[in-house]
């Protein structure tokens, strides 16, 4: 376990040097290349620039990479494609954001489908805020403090509610802005 902490101090250090706007850039470029390991990228900012401008690093480079795969997607696709896609437009708000929220969900594909299927562009932004607040929360806590996450229930205990939370705003936004 000391390895992968000296690690993860190693990488975090060297990030700190490069900046902010290469902790940003990693995580907008992880929207493009889905393979790219998001959660230690966030963890990584969470160490390098602290939890609250590492969050914010980490935030702002999710939501402008998704932003981007959004429109790229849209703009590439085609009508085929779109029309094998209509069951996705039945899913409510509130569903699809939940599901996008997920940590170990593919939040690229999210990003994909909701381009490919013209996703109204306000409903799309709405969702993209909620999923990546909470999967940003997620893997900057889990990178700041994994040790401490596998010793402590109370910790994914708060974990489920703030996903329990999640669910309970969109319902309110899904009503509030005629989200569906």
């Amino acid at each position: 376990m000391n390895y992968i902490e000296d690690l993860i101090k190693y990488l975090s250090n060297n990030l700190l040097t490069l900046g902010p706007l290469v902790g940003m850039l990693i995580c907008l470029i992880e929207s493009l290349i889905p393979i790219l390991p998001l959660a230690l990228f966030i963890g990584l900012n969470v160490k390098a620039f602290g939890i609250v401008v590492g969050f914010l690093i980490s935030y702002t480079g999710c939501i402008l990479g998704s932003i981007l795969t959004y429109f790229l997607s849209k703009k590439l696709t085609n009508e085929f494609i779109e029309s094998k896609l209509e069951i996705v437009k039945k899913i409510s708000f509130t569903n699809f954001t939940i599901l996008a929220s997920l940590p170990f969900t593919p939040a690229f594909l999210f990003n994909i489908i909701s381009g490919i299927t013209k996703m109204n562009f306000k409903k799309y932004l709405t969702m993209v805020f909620i999923s990546k607040f909470s999967i940003v929360i997620f893997w900057g806590f889990v990178g700041y403090s994994f040790t401490s996450l596998l010793k402590d229930i109370k910790m994914l205990t708060l974990l489920l509610l703030f996903l329990l939370a999640v669910y309970i705003l969109c319902k309110k936004l899904e009503k509030k802005f005629k989200l569906n």
